[in-house]
């Protein structure tokens, strides 16, 4: 008789059927250590930056060349041309404090709904966690907002050599502008939740976002103040959910006035009822997903 006909022979065989990769919950995302998962997320996210300069001539100038020409732009178009109120601060810087705000949120936002069909050859084949590539959206959002940032330190420095006052103010107020930039974070993460797993299986979907994101910008308070708009259409800006974080950011940097109670609690309660839901339908078309693998 063969040896491989052994018992002890058989026990040693490998089992037909061997467990390597046990799928979440129904409603749980794959969790990494986060060490593995800031490393993802860093990964992902010079994936996304590097996408703003590949094949051009230009390169890396590019970055910062976006935001100088839009700042241009826009500060002609609603500065100088159309006059728009600026609560009693130079146009320009108080358009740019105010883009600092918008563009995380846009460039979060944007990456965030584009993470998994941008990089869809990590997911193909094997079970890669989606959330780092989400949270890896902080990274050009956050680089958007430095720039603008440093826009605005040099519009100041101009100002305090001008006119003798420096308008940006640094101090226990800026902890406003820090939260409002974390609340615009989790609404494009929330987004971006939202919106991935759809843009993934649809290029419809993300041929079509852009499209309410303008409309958005023109409903949220970057380039005017609140008061400045026509009273009944007042409470549409109020209760708009980002327009309390771009408040915030102006109140922490330019020391204006702070968002109505109104806004605040619109901000809140609407991302305390959609990050949730956008979170557990994300995990359920991660699951989905890596069961097909």
């Amino acid at each position: 008789m063969s040896s491989t006909s052994t018992p002890a022979a058989r026990a040693d065989r490998p089992r037909r059927r061997e467990v390597v990769h046990r799928p979440p919950g129904r409603l749980s995302l794959r969790w990494v250590p986060l060490r593995t998962h800031l490393g993802l997320a860093g990964h992902f996210g010079h994936n996304y930056v590097k996408k703003y300069y590949l094949d051009t001539f230009l390169g890396i100038f590019w970055i910062p060349l976006r935001p100088l020409a839009d700042v241009l732009l826009r500060s002609v178009l609603f500065g100088a041309f159309l006059q728009v109120s600026s609560g009693g601060r130079p146009y320009l810087l108080f358009l740019v404090v105010g883009s600092i705000g918008w563009f995380f949120f846009e460039r979060v936002t944007y990456w965030g709904y584009r993470c998994l069909q941008y990089n869809y050859r990590y997911f193909r084949a094997i079970p890669v966690p989606w959330l780092p590539a989400v949270t890896g959206t902080a990274i050009p959002g956050a680089i958007q907002a430095g720039l603008y940032f440093l826009i605005a330190l040099g519009a100041a420095t101009y100002y305090s050599l001008v006119e003798g006052r420096f308008y940006l103010s640094f101090g226990p107020g800026t902890l406003y502008a820090l939260l409002g930039l974390l609340l615009i974070l989790l609404y494009g993460w929330m987004l971006g939740l939202f919106l991935a797993p759809l843009v993934r299986v649809a290029r419809d979907v993300r041929l079509f976002v852009p499209y309410p994101l303008m409309f958005l910008y023109v409903l949220t308070p970057v380039v005017y103040t609140v008061d400045s708009m026509p009273p009944k259409y007042q409470d549409v800006a109020i209760y708009n959910p980002l327009t309390a974080p771009i408040e915030l950011i102006r109140h922490g940097l330019l020391d204006m006035g702070l968002p109505a109670r109104a806004s605040i609690m619109s901000c809140v309660g609407v991302l305390a009822v959609t990050f949730p839901v956008a979170l557990l339908m994300f995990a359920r078309a991660e699951r989905a997903s890596h069961r097909r693998l």
